[in-house]
């Protein structure tokens, strides 16, 4: 995803700060399993909120399930929706 943004290109990862560079480069390691855990716990909370919309919101309450919890993945990944499909 990160090579896929240009993050690691080399105008943008020199423009980056020092603390930016180290969070790119520790992304790359172990560490990102700890960044993409988090998606996917949501990701399954997401399928088991998913029928108990439906049965008491229809469709609608389906799409305000999927609609909260892909609001929450954005804030805590600072993804757009293009980028979460994408991650999925």
């Amino acid at each position: 995803m990160k090579f896929a943004q240009g993050d690691f290109e080399p105008h943008h990862f020199k423009a980056l700060g020092c603390f930016g560079r180290f969070v790119n480069i520790m992304i790359l390691t172990f560490i990102g399993v700890f960044f993409t855990a988090p998606i996917e716990i949501l990701d399954n909370l997401t399928k088991m909120f998913t029928l108990p919309g439906l049965l008491f919101g229809g469709a609608t309450g389906v799409s305000k399930v999927q609609e909260f919890f892909t609001f929450i993945k954005q804030k805590l990944t600072r993804l757009n929706g293009y980028q979460l499909n994408c991650l999925e």
